[in-house]
């Protein structure tokens, strides 16, 4: 496709980016409809007058390796051409001059937001459009930032709708061997001949199919339900109520002053239902935390289910009222029997936050993760670490 063979359209600014999309892909650059969705919509944040704001909004969506940046770069500059008189060559809508500049910004900056989510709709309904896999930041940058104690019951609902996404996708590896499948993504030759030698006497007839092996790889999840956690409580319940619900052979458990097998209760129901059965059931629910004592009953009564393939992950804030020497031995066992141990805590959002107390001073040293599990943000960071170490 040549650049110079393409109509720059006059004044559709979504119409040229889709323009220039089809280039980027045309030179083999791997860019999806969701990166082109994306940066239509990243450019409702940044001042598009400006070369380089403008600029560094496609190629953040657009590029993903260093190759695909130079040859970026290339490409941008030869299809906008002269981007210092953009206005005056009608690549991007034209501009109306106004004594008012800031209220004429804010009605350019509506109507531009009105125009490039209509587009971003529309072309997505297209046959064409991959489903995405997980929510783009554009939909949910409210929610982004905001604490899950103060999550209102629909906001917790969208924020469960991406774990439903996320989860099944984070636990999945494809491995180096590749086993036989009818509708493999590339053909075994192997078999192929030796299929068709046996049976059709050399002739090819019949091809054979092969692709990767797919392991999930097993989580044990322990989340904190002692007073000290109670107003993260509710959402911590629902996040592993999602990934139990959507991930095969996870393991849940709660604690506070005992430890407390919950997977059966979460694979019931709905949501509302398991939260009440688990409260009703759980006597400790709000109490004390021992996390010595809760990680000594996992070790003992428990342990078949951790090995050398599972990440124990633990939602806890650390405070802790039991033994420490109790809890550095059977730490240190949870996780020389393990692949990983992530350690989320909800108060390492606060920029104040400092691991003092006792319970996380003597966890750190073995944990392979310590991580904030308090907004959007941090539950994104959660899947990018999963998807690193599994």
């Amino acid at each position: 496709m040549s650049i110079n063979n393409l109509n720059i359209k006059k004044g559709d600014l979504s119409g040229n980016i889709f323009l220039f999309y089809r280039i980027l892909r045309k030179n083999r650059i791997e860019v999806t409809p969701k990166n082109l969705i994306d940066a239509l919509r990243s450019l409702l944040y940044v001042e598009i007058k400006k070369k380089g704001d403008f600029k560094h909004a496609l190629r953040t969506n657009f590029t993903s390796t260093k190759k695909d940046m130079e040859l970026f770069d290339i490409l941008f500059e030869e299809f906008f051409t002269g981007f210092e008189k953009i206005n005056s060559e009608n690549i991007l809508p034209p501009e109306d001059e106004s004594e008012d500049m800031s209220s004429h910004a804010e009605e350019e900056k509506d109507k531009r937001e009105i125009i490039i989510e209509n587009w971003c709709n529309k072309d997505s309904k297209n046959e064409c459009m991959e489903k995405e896999e997980l929510p783009g930041y554009s939909s949910l940058e409210v929610l982004s930032t905001k604490d899950f104690s103060n999550l209102s019951p629909s906001e917790m609902e969208r924020i469960n709708e991406i774990i439903v996404k996320i989860a099944p996708k984070i636990t999945r590896k494809r491995l180096r061997r590749k086993k036989a499948h009818p509708k493999g993504e590339e053909f075994d030759l192997r078999r192929s001949i030796r299929k068709n030698l046996s049976a059709y006497g050399g002739e090819i007839i019949e091809l054979k199919r092969r692709k990767r092996k797919i392991v999930d790889t097993a989580i044990v999840l322990l989340c904190d339900v002692s007073g000290s956690m109670d107003c993260y409580t509710r959402f911590f319940i629902q996040f592993i109520y999602g990934f139990q619900n959507n991930i095969k052979g996870m393991e849940t458990f709660v604690f506070s002053t005992r430890l407390s097998r919950v997977t059966h209760i979460l694979k019931k129901g709905n949501f509302k239902d398991a939260l009440n059965e688990i409260s009703r059931r759980i006597k400790h629910w709000s109490g004390g935390t021992n996390i010595g004592y809760c990680l000594q009953h996992l070790n003992n009564n428990y342990g078949w289910m951790v090995g050398r393939k599972t990440v124990v992950i633990v939602v806890s804030d650390g405070w802790d009222r039991g033994d420490t020497e109790l809890l550095e031995k059977e730490i240190r066992r949870l996780k020389r029997n393990s692949h990983k141990l992530i350690w989320l805590n909800p108060l390492l959002g606060s920029p104040d936050y400092k691991p003092i107390c006792k319970g996380i001073k003597t966890a750190l040293p073995y944990t392979s993760y310590f991580l904030p599990l308090h907004n959007l943000n941090s539950l994104i960071m959660l899947s990018k670490t999963l998807k690193s170490v599994i």
